[in-house]
């Protein structure tokens, strides 16, 4: 694979913008998900700023996350709003279980609307999103436009599931 990215959260202790791109270069990758630690998501007028420390620096925002979800649109539509301007094609996302449903009967609205994929990412034992039975019952009542953005380390952190099988329940 050459399009390996990272999580910019990994790298969440650096603030300065243009240095985590330099750190995700010398990742020797050129793709990062960009998370609220680099990027404000309630101050667009800071994100171009925010989307031209990286692409400046060799990087390209392949996807923002994680994200929070709600079944409020106004809180949702901001995620994608900065997709839409930072042109990426993916949204890492989560959400509560209370009204699970209709967060992501809104979340296929605005996906479809700004054409923006989401994925959702699990996160581990500690969350009901890091059960492979859970995530069985939210994909049998959601469409293609959700998927899952795999953390292999919170499978392994569960002591319960195992990533491997993840892939291959999941696809």
């Amino acid at each position: 694979f050459n399009n390996i990215g990272v999580k910019s959260y990994s790298f969440r202790n650096i603030k300065d913008n243009v240095e985590c791109a330099k750190t995700v270069r010398r990742c020797e990758s050129t793709f990062v998900d960009l998370s609220a630690a680099h990027v404000n998501y309630d101050a667009p007028e800071t994100w171009d700023k925010s989307i031209a420390d990286f692409t400046d620096n060799g990087v390209t925002i392949a996807g923002t996350g994680v994200v929070a979800m709600r079944t409020d649109e106004a809180w949702n539509r901001r995620f994608f709003e900065f997709g839409k301007k930072a042109g990426i094609e993916l949204l890492s996302i989560s959400f509560d279980p209370t009204d699970w449903e209709k967060t992501v009967a809104l979340v296929e609205k605005l996906s479809e609307e700004y054409g923006i994929l989401t994925a959702i990412h699990n996160h581990g034992g500690y969350n009901w999103l890091g059960n492979s039975t859970a995530m069985k019952y939210v994909f049998s009542k959601c469409s293609k436009r959700i998927g899952l953005c795999l953390d292999t380390a919170w499978c392994i952190h569960t002591e319960r599931e195992n990533p491997v099988q993840w892939m291959e329940l999941f696809g």
